[in-house]
């Protein structure tokens, strides 16, 4: 009976592995991509409102936050990528 029982690839769960961490940063990458369109359309927004009101305290805090947004998503970017290399550096791979 324990014939029948096929035995997986040597290298396969480092494969699921490496798969695993590519599809998180490609995550991580429409999540920034995703942060960038919403922070770019506020910024003009909040541009053409400063126009009309340059006064307008808001609207500077308003691209304030649109533009630390993208920088957070960076940052996530970068950590996810740093777990990646970290988890593919240490995972045997049989």
């Amino acid at each position: 009976m324990a014939d029948l029982i096929e035995q997986p690839h040597p290298g396969a769960a480092y494969q699921m592995v490496s798969q695993a961490c590519a599809m998180a940063m490609q995550d991580a990458v429409a999540y920034l991509r995703s942060m960038q369109t919403v922070s770019i359309a506020t910024i003009g927004a909040a541009q053409s409102a400063l126009l009309n009101d340059p006064a307008n305290a808001d609207q500077t805090k308003a691209i304030m936050a649109a533009q630390e947004s993208i920088a957070r998503a960076i940052k996530t970017l970068e950590d996810i990528n740093g777990a990646a290399v970290k988890i593919l550096g240490t995972f045997p791979r049989i």
